[in-house]
């Protein structure tokens, strides 16, 4: 882990004008690729546990801290005296790229799922661990990243470092999606068009990102009036006066391959591991056919707190219930809004009172 200095960094924009201590630092995993991660604190007491807020698809770790203070869930379990570390996912804004591969490199963006899983997630939970001199952390755990936690737990990865799991639109399996941008990589196959026309980065806020989508509006008639709704779908409770400085922030890049990844777990219903085709399948995994990941061998010993919406087109509710379904033990704590979609959990005005609120108890009972 080193420690550095990025003077457009989380911290400085974020986190220090709300007058809370924050540290920049980057990890590099082990495949190569530097990630950006911040910690935040106020005063840490002794009772404090130390937690890690992980960001979902196409976001980055400012998703915890674009809400005013009061609805921030890193600012509120900060100022309660707990340690506070932001992961950024590889790709994401607020990290550092790779040891030898530029963001020109194809090979750059040769990621999904499997690799938050095999390599993002264990260098994450493996350096907080050793910072903070601890042996177990809580994650929270929002969109794909509960998703790469799921697949973890069932692989028997960071069971022993995790002391409780809060998922937060949850999207294991993807099913029933009617995320926009979902029906679209996987109705119209848009992850191979993309690579057989040489793009493998998917960034909507780019100019060639935005493009694309307005292409794909035209020619498919799926369009959407802002770009968090391309992904999600309608929300209820974000405010509209805040687009402007939310879209500052988001969305974020993420690879072709992991939006085509997920354009195979809805084909085919399942929720498995990035599918080669057979030959390639033989030589990853040594079988033709493509493993899954099994809700039903994650240990029953780590508490849990799940949290889903009934308007949630990317997480939707009868996935999340099939979910629940396999899994050995249903989680302590299953809390469901009937109105609220997959960005409200994060940006909603009433998240704090609806959703951090319990989160705050969960991780401190």
């Amino acid at each position: 882990m080193q420690a550095v200095t990025r003077s457009d960094g989380i911290c400085k924009e974020l986190v220090a004008p709300h007058g809370f201590h924050c540290e920049e630092f980057m990890i590099q995993t082990q495949d190569g690729y530097l990630l950006g991660l911040q910690r935040v604190y106020r005063k840490i007491q002794k009772s404090g546990r130390t937690v890690i807020l992980y960001h979902g698809i196409d976001n980055g770790g400012d998703i915890w801290l674009l809400n005013p203070p009061r609805q921030s869930l890193a600012l509120m379990l900060a100022n309660r005296g707990h340690e506070v570390w932001i992961p950024n996912t590889r790709t994401s804004t607020y990290s550092y790229g790779h040891v030898s591969l530029s963001k020109d490199d194809k090979m750059y963006w040769d990621w999904s799922l499997d690799e938050l899983v095999n390599y993002d997630l264990p260098a994450v939970v493996e350096q907080v661990t050793a910072k903070s001199e601890t042996q177990k952390v809580d994650f929270v755990a929002y969109s794909q990243s509960s998703q790469a936690l799921l697949g973890a737990f069932s692989e028997g990865k960071l069971v022993d470092q995790i002391s409780k799991a809060v998922m937060i639109a949850p999207v294991a399996y993807v099913s029933h999606t009617t995320s926009p941008i979902a029906l679209i990589a996987t109705r119209f196959n848009l992850g191979l068009v993309l690579v057989g026309l040489n793009i493998y980065e998917f960034n909507p806020r780019s100019t060639s990102g935005a493009k694309i989508l307005e292409t794909l509006c035209v020619t498919v008639n799926i369009c959407e009036s802002d770009i968090l709704s391309l992904i999600t779908g309608p929300n209820c409770c974000v405010d509209d006066t805040r687009m402007g400085f939310i879209n500052k922030y988001e969305l974020q890049s993420t690879s072709v391959k992991n939006w085509n990844h997920l354009g195979q777990l809805f084909q085919k219903k399942s929720f498995t591991k990035f599918d080669y085709g057979e030959k390639e399948n033989q030589e990853r995994y040594g079988t033709k056919g493509v493993p899954e990941y099994l809700p039903s061998r994650i240990p029953t010993d780590i508490p849990m707190m799940l949290i889903h919406g009934g308007k949630d087109a990317l997480a939707d509710p009868d996935d999340v219930h099939r979910l629940l379904g396999e899994l050995k033990q249903t989680p302590e704590k299953v809390l469901f809004l009937p109105h609220y979609a997959h960005f409200d959990f994060v940006l909603g005005t009433s998240a704090s009172k609806d959703v951090y609120e319990g989160i705050v108890n969960f991780l401190e009972s």
